[in-house]
């Protein structure tokens, strides 16, 4: 377990393209990073606010939460598949990996966690301002919060092993 944990952790830096130079600052980086998820959720939360207001006069606040819930197993579909196809096919560090004392089950298993990794980011992105500007509107309460942490948690678990699993099924079928 600690060798599967050891390689996401590498596997997670190597896929974000860290590049070993000093020169750039991690603090415009964090600076950079807030400002564009800020901005991305800003437009987020707007676009929700202006759908929640317009939902409302006709009591059909739960209709917001149901789109969101579709959109995001389709935004996690699409996001997983080409993210497991650049990882898990067409990435070139198996070659790099392969000769390690490390068994391919597990290799396999650290770039399965990579892809739950970046599935909770992007479900976190996108969903956070939606769900954070509907509880606030609604006035809902905590548990409201704790149900849909859980819910995203479950989401992207689903699609990525489906998606997965589809890779498994198709090969066994040719």
């Amino acid at each position: 377990m600690k060798d599967v944990l050891l390689l996401t952790k590498l596997l997670f830096k190597s896929s974000l393209n860290k590049s070993g130079s000093k020169k750039e600052s991690k603090i415009g980086k964090i600076i950079l990073y807030l400002f564009v998820y800020s901005y991305i959720g800003g437009l987020v939360a707007y676009m929700s606010y202006i759908c929640i207001l317009s939902l409302k006069p006709l009591n059909q606040e739960i209709l917001f939460l149901k789109m969101c819930f579709s959109a995001s197993i389709l935004l996690g579909i699409i996001q997983t598949l080409f993210t497991s196809l650049n990882l898990l096919f067409f990435s070139k560090d198996i070659e790099n990996l392969l000769p390690l004392p490390i068994s391919p089950l597990k290799i396999i298993m650290a770039k399965f966690n990579c892809l739950i990794i970046a599935q909770y980011f992007i479900s976190i992105v996108f969903l956070a301002p939606l769900f954070i500007t509907y509880g606030i509107l609604l006035k809902c309460e905590l548990l409201f919060y704790i149900i849909r942490i859980i819910n995203n948690f479950i989401i992207a678990n689903y699609t990525c092993c489906s998606i997965c699993f589809s890779y498994n099924f198709s090969n066994e079928i040719y």
